[in-house]
C-alpha cells in the first residue's frame, strides 16, 4: 500500500524538473514525514525493488483482469447504455529495447494506432465503459488487454465477447464506431434482447451515405428503415466554422416516414458472375482502386468486392432519388443525440488515464502495463466516489489516495543473518 501511494506520488510530480527518481522521490519522502503524525519508512531501494519484481505473466494479467473486472461490475449500477471502444496506454519503446525484448522471447506488444488517442504509441486495449447519469463521469465497466496484439480479437469479436458475458437483468444497449459495426450484430442472438447503436461504417454500402446526403441540407436529417429491424441515418450539422455530417446505424430506435430499402442493394457496382471470370491480377487492380484489402484467396477476393459495392438496376436508385427529396427530418434526431451522449464514455476513461503519466524508467514493459492497467482503478474509484458524495477534482483526489496508501502502517521483519547449521 505504502509503495503504490509513493507510485502515485511520482506519477503525479514527474516533468522535466522533477525527471531523476532517486532525488524526486527523497523529497517526496522528506515533505511527507514533515508531519510528525506521519511516518514514511520505505527507502528508495526497497521502493525500486519492489517495481522491479512486479512482471506479471500472462496467467497473471488474466488473474488482475478478471479480478478487476469482477469488482468493479459489483460496486457500480452500469445501467444499460454501454460504449465500447478501444484504447491505447502510453508507451514508447526505442529499437534497442525492442530487439532486446525480441532476443530473450518476449517481445513487447506496443504499436501505433493512430492519430485520434491522446498517444497513438502504447498497448492497445478494449473497454466496455458507461458513464454516471448523475456526473457524467466514465467508469470503466470491463477491461481486456493484449499481451500479444497479434492474438488480439477483432473489432466484431470483441462486440461479440461483451454482448455474450452480458449478464444483467435487463437488456444492452451498445454504441460503438463503425468498425465494431456489422449488421449480423441484429440477428446474432435470438434468445435475448440486445441493441446496438453504431457510427457510420464507410466501408458498409457507401452508396446508403451517399443517398442519404443527397439534397440533404444544414440542421436536417435522414433516415432509411429496414423492415423494423434497423435504422440508417445521416445527420447534417451546421455552426461558424463548418458543416459536420453524422451518419449511424441502429436498431434501438424506428419510426414512421422513413424509406424502407428491403430489397435496394445499390445502383452500381459489382456481380459475383462477372468478377469470377477476371483474372487475379484485374481483382487485385479493382481492390486496390476500392481501397479494399489484396490478401485473401480468390473467392475472398471476389466476396470482398461484391459485399463493398454490389450492383443493382439504376432505375430503382432513380425513383428512389426522386421520392427522397421530399422526406426530410428537422425535429430533433434522438438518436444522434444519444449516440453523442453514451459513445465517448471510453475516450473520457482515457482522457483521465492520460492526465497523470509515469515518466520514470519503470525496466521490464510488463511493470509498465500493470501499472496502467491499476490507473483504471483510480478513475473508477473517483468516478464511484464522486456518486455517492460531492464531485472533486480528480488530481485532487489522486492526492488524497496517495495520501491515505502512505499513511498505511509500513511493517516487515528483518531477515537478519542466517545461523550457520552443522
Amino acid at each position: 500500500m505504502n509503495f503504490y501511494g509513493m507510485y502515485l506520488k511520482l506519477e503525479d510530480v514527474h516533468n522535466v524538473i522533477n525527471h531523476k527518481m532517486k532525488q524526486t522521490f527523497q523529497r517526496l519522502k522528506k515533505e511527507y514525514n514533515q508531519d510528525t503524525s506521519k511516518s514514511f519508512q520505505m527507502g528508495i531501494n526497497r521502493f525500486k525493488g519492489i517495481m522491479s519484481g512486479l512482471q506479471p505473466r500472462e496467467e497473471d494479467f488474466k488473474n488482475i483482469i478478471e479480478k478487476l473486472n469482477e469488482t468493479w461490475d459489483s460496486i457500480w449500477n452500469i445501467g444499460a447504455f454501454q460504449c465500447i471502444d478501444d484504447g491505447v496506454l502510453s508507451h514508447k519503446v526505442n529499437h534497442e529495447s525492442k530487439q532486446y525484448y525480441n532476443k530473450i522471447g518476449d517481445p513487447v506488444p506496443v504499436g501505433y494506432w493512430g492519430k485520434g488517442k491522446p498517444h497513438p504509441n502504447g498497448f492497445i486495449t478494449h473497454q466496455l465503459s458507461s458513464r454516471s447519469v448523475k456526473t457524467g463521469l466514465p467508469f470503466v465497466v470491463k477491461l481486456r488487454v493484449w499481451t500479444d496484439y497479434k492474438k488480439r480479437l477483432k473489432e466484431q469479436e470483441i462486440l461479440q465477447y461483451f454482448l455474450n458475458t452480458w449478464n444483467k437483468p435487463y437488456p444492452p444497449h451498445f454504441f460503438a464506431d463503425g468498425k465494431f459495426c456489422t449488421t449480423d450484430f441484429f440477428h446474432w442472438r435470438n434468445d435475448i434482447t440486445y441493441y446496438g447503436t453504431f457510427s457510420a461504417n464507410k466501408h458498409w454500402h457507401p452508396w446508403v451515405w451517399r443517398l442519404l446526403k443527397f439534397n440533404l441540407g444544414p440542421n436536417k436529417w435522414r433516415a432509411f428503415e429496414k423492415s423494423g429491424n434497423f435504422l440508417i441515418s445521416t445527420y447534417i450539422i451546421s455552426n461558424a466554422s463548418k458543416i459536420d455530417s453524422y451518419s449511424l446505424v441502429t436498431n434501438a430506435f424506428s419510426g414512421s416516414g422513413h424509406l424502407n430499402i428491403e430489397d435496394l442493394q445499390g445502383e452500381t457496382g459489382y456481380v459475383k458472375e462477372e468478377l469470377e471470370l477476371l483474372s487475379v491480377s484485374r481483382l487485385k487492380q479493382l481492390l486496390r482502386k476500392e481501397g479494399l484489402k489484396l490478401t485473401g484467396k480468390k473467392e475472398e477476393q471476389i466476396h470482398r468486392l461484391f459485399i463493398h459495392r454490389p450492383r443493382q438496376p439504376k432505375k430503382v436508385c432513380l425513383e428512389l432519388i426522386k421520392s427522397i427529396k421530399e422526406i426530410l427530418f428537422t425535429n430533433d434526431p434522438i438518436h444522434h443525440d444519444f449516440c453523442g451522449k453514451y459513445h465517448n464514455a471510453t475516450d473520457r476513461a482515457d482522457f483521465y488515464w492520460n492526465m497523470a503519466e509515469y515518466g520514470f524508467h519503470l525496466g521490464h514493459w510488463r511493470t509498465r502495463l500493470c501499472f496502467g492497467i491499476l490507473k483504471f482503478g483510480i478513475i473508477n474509484s473517483w468516478t464511484a466516489y464522486c456518486e455517492k458524495f460531492d464531485k472533486v477534482d480528480f488530481q485532487y483526489f489522486r492526492e488524497k489516495v496517495a495520501e491515505g496508501l502512505m499513511d498505511m502502517q509500513y511493517q516487515y521483519k528483518k531477515a537478519g543473518r542466517p545461523k550457520a547449521s552443522y
